[in-house]
């Protein structure tokens, strides 16, 4: 297994469709300062508060089928809309829904 300390320039991470977790996330947004696009579908992340640690280099946020509260979500738009870099697009589905929601952060 690779540790994430010798991926620290990687930008995209799609850990999608995964046993991922929140602790992971917090792993993650520490030890890659250059993450720019995150696919989080479909895992077992429920806590999104590690991203405000990517907030200044993070653009894309997947968040599909997340067991997270839509407040959640709105707060990542409304801190990112207050943020002069940051996200540009967070797209989610939640599981109740057929059709994804965008933001475009933009």
């Amino acid at each position: 297994m690779v540790g994430l300390s010798s991926l620290k320039n990687i930008r995209s991470l799609n850990v999608s469709c995964s046993e991922f977790d929140s602790h992971g996330l917090d792993i993650v947004c520490d030890d890659l300062p250059h993450i720019e696009a995150l696919d989080l579908s479909q895992t077992e992340v429920t806590e999104l508060t590690p991203l405000l640690k990517c907030k200044d280099n993070l653009r894309v946020l997947k968040l599909f089928k997340l067991k997270v509260g839509f407040h959640v979500l709105l707060g990542l738009y409304f801190f990112s809309k207050n943020s002069s870099t940051g996200l540009s697009t967070l797209q989610n589905q939640t599981q109740h829904k057929k059709e994804p929601i965008y933001f475009n952060l933009r």
